[in-house]
């Protein structure tokens, strides 16, 4: 009967220190149990834990891969591509004035292009190398540009000088224009110019090959 007592202490309605109790409390006990169970239970708990939880198995797809080609393609043109705009022609007036030095009483001394395109090369050479300006009036090589060789255009033009145009009545003496009068003509007598004139006579050649701007022939070579 004691062992039997030992065993199954609920049959014989006593309790004993070692065991669980036979009957549960009405009150939860106030320490939680040492223990852990070794299986889960079945019911979230109504409150989230502030440990991460950690996973015994992988999942099943990976979160993010990586992809066998760039996201993008590099651009195939160019984001700057120079510009294909020719520069403007160069058109120097003969009468124009620029500043060529101050005189030995600190004066300026003022010249027009007429006069540099009078000098002979290398004193020209000097004078565009000039870069001082006074007042109103600038220096040679910006004044002056197809003089000085300063324009960024092959197409150039000088107001003074002339072309052929044709043999007067008498047969021996010709007919010179300069392209600043030329181009002072209205639009309808330049065109008729250009393309009618085409004669050269004494070292003066005909309109379009003078006066490239006014007559608009350096676009057709």
């Amino acid at each position: 009967g004691q062992r039997f007592n030992q065993i199954c202490p609920c049959v014989a309605g006593c309790s004993h220190a070692a065991g669980p109790s036979c009957a549960p409390s009405s009150n939860p006990s106030a320490a939680p149990i040492s223990a852990s169970t070794e299986v889960p239970s079945g019911i979230p708990s109504d409150s989230s834990s502030t440990q991460p939880s950690i996973s015994s198995a992988p999942s099943a797809s990976p979160v993010s891969s990586t992809t066998d080609q760039p996201t993008s393609d590099p651009s195939e043109v160019p984001s700057y591509e120079p510009s294909d705009v020719p520069a403007e022609p160069c058109v120097e007036d003969s009468t124009r004035k620029f500043f060529l030095r101050k005189n030995n009483e600190n004066k300026p001394l003022i010249k027009k292009c007429r006069w540099l395109e009078s000098l002979e090369p290398s004193k020209r050479e000097n004078i565009c190398k000039y870069t001082k300006s006074h007042r109103k009036f600038g220096p040679a090589k910006d004044v002056c540009p197809v003089s000085c060789n300063t324009c960024k255009s092959d197409c150039t033009e000088k107001t003074i000088d002339k072309f052929h145009r044709k043999m007067n009545k008498d047969g021996k003496t010709a007919w010179r224009e300069s392209c600043g009068r030329l181009a002072r003509r209205n639009a309808k007598q330049i065109k008729n110019i250009c393309k009618k004139w085409t004669d050269s006579f004494e070292g003066y050649g005909p309109p379009k090959e003078v006066c490239r701007v006014t007559c608009k022939s350096c676009t057709e070579e």
